[in-house]
């Protein structure tokens, strides 16, 4: 079944194991849990799990299920540079889906079993059925019943329909008239499909296709007016189609791929604290490459700070009726004219780990004074984190800087190229979008567009 890896890296300190919390690095399992096609993990797939192990900040040393072991170099620059230790039980990625993989190993379980014992809900990136199978394969009966209606909650509600229907509800309000919901269509053919895109093509010259079921941009499509190629276009939404047996597709405007021309807003609810953090998505074409927040960090639309507020409160307010009282964010589009409300995603976000950094290093009241930005999922020219610390020092940034800080949040080796995270601060906006540019840069040899 594989060989089960158990590293403590904090046996100094010694810790009490039965009340650490428990972090389950799920990222793949929840982004494929809905898709019917086979699936092979591979190591770039599994590589965006190795960031969320940082999510167990607001403790020093927590359980960590996963299916990498981060880079022993990324370990220590944690330790010395946010005073964090995770205990890490992995578990060879045969599924690539955390749970069901564990479950089937009855070492993993095993090890497990043994090394947490408290009753707090674990954290996980998402809420998914292997996460309530192996809450009961480990006894947790009464947490895995608990869980199994929200499960449900969450496949409902994350599809376009479900995300649609929990929209329109906040919106028929009549408190948010500034905002706007992208066009939904269940077309029931192609070619009703294209007539749709055909018609949004006239108001907005440049869109977005987005499928029923989706992540990371699969299956996401672009189409310009001033490129159209009927023949083309047909082609690829029939494609599109049958990949994903038809369903709801989510038309939405494409406005460019700076923060400058694209306002990407992103408002996360920390369901524990009830309390609304808004952020920035960066944004390569309709991919969410980092994330931005803290302060100025919402650019022209920091004047929306307290009514996108308003609004995620609203969502919050109805998700908790419905019975879901997780993590959760809502994402905004804004452009000169008009803002509007894309989606809301019931998980953890890429702004998890981002503002778990900065309240680890700078406290609660951050934002007024702090902007941070992650960088995710670059793709480098080999380099080992040594150097990758050079050039962030080159730069001014440095782990150790509490004015620009520089701290790396995902490493890994691959055969053709190396692939990092990143999250950087400081108190000066101007500066932190421009050493995260130049370090980006610099890294992969590319300029960088965000």
């Amino acid at each position: 079944m594989g060989e089960i890896e158990y590293e403590d890296f904090a046996k100094d300190a010694k810790p009490d194991i039965a009340a650490r919390d428990l972090i389950i690095t799920n990222v793949f399992e929840f982004n494929r849990r809905n898709y019917s096609g086979g699936v092979t993990p591979t190591q770039a797939s599994l590589y965006s799990q190795i960031p969320f192990v940082l999510c167990g900040l607001p403790s020093s040393n927590p359980l960590v299920l996963t299916h990498k072991m981060p880079d022993p170099v990324l370990l220590s620059h944690w330790r010395e540079s946010l005073n964090y230790s995770p205990t890490l039980i992995v578990v060879p990625p045969i599924t690539g889906r955390i749970c069901a993989d564990t479950i089937r190993n009855a070492g993993a379980l095993l090890r497990l079993n043994r090394a947490w014992t408290a009753e707090r809900a674990p954290k996980v990136w998402g809420l998914t059925r292997d996460f309530v199978s192996m809450m009961v394969a480990l006894g947790r009966e009464q947490l895995g019943s608990k869980l199994a209606h929200t499960v449900a909650l969450v496949d409902l509600l994350d599809s376009k329909p479900g995300n649609h229907a929990l929209i329109s509800r906040v919106l028929s309000s009549g408190d948010f008239p500034f905002v706007r919901y992208p066009y939904l269509v269940t077309p029931s053919n192609v070619d009703a499909l294209q007539e749709s895109v055909e018609a949004l093509l006239t108001r907005w010259h440049k869109l977005i296709v987005k499928p029923c079921l989706t992540w990371g941009g699969k299956g996401t499509l672009t189409i310009d007016s001033k490129s159209f190629d009927d023949a083309l276009v047909a082609h690829l939404l029939q494609e599109q189609f049958q990949e994903f047996s038809g369903g709801s597709f989510l038309i939405e405007p494409f406005f460019g791929t700076s923060p400058e021309a694209n306002l990407s807003p992103s408002v996360d609810w920390f369901s524990g604290e009830r309390r609304a953090i808004c952020g920035q998505m960066l944004m390569t074409e309709f991919r969410c490459v980092g994330t931005v927040y803290g302060r100025l960090a919402l650019a022209r639309a920091e004047g929306l700070r307290a009514d996108m507020t308003r609004f995620v409160e609203q969502v919050a307010s109805y998700l908790n009726e419905l019975g879901y009282s997780d993590w959760f964010d809502v994402d905004f589009l804004k452009t000169d004219a008009e803002v509007f409300v894309t989606e809301a995603n019931l998980r953890h976000t890429g702004g998890t780990v981002a503002v778990a950094i900065a309240e680890r290093l700078f406290g609660r009241s951050w934002e007024s004074r702090i902007v941070c930005i992650s960088v995710d999922g670059l793709h480098v020219i080999h380099s080992r984190p040594e150097n990758i610390f050079r050039v962030a020092a080159r730069h001014g940034f440095r782990p150790e800087d509490a004015g620009n800080t520089f701290i790396l949040t995902g490493y890994l080796e691959q055969p053709s190229s190396t692939t990092v995270s990143f999250w950087l601060s400081s108190t000066d906006s101007a500066k932190a979008f421009a050493g995260a540019r130049a370090i980006a840069s610099d890294l992969s040899g590319e300029h960088s567009s965000f």
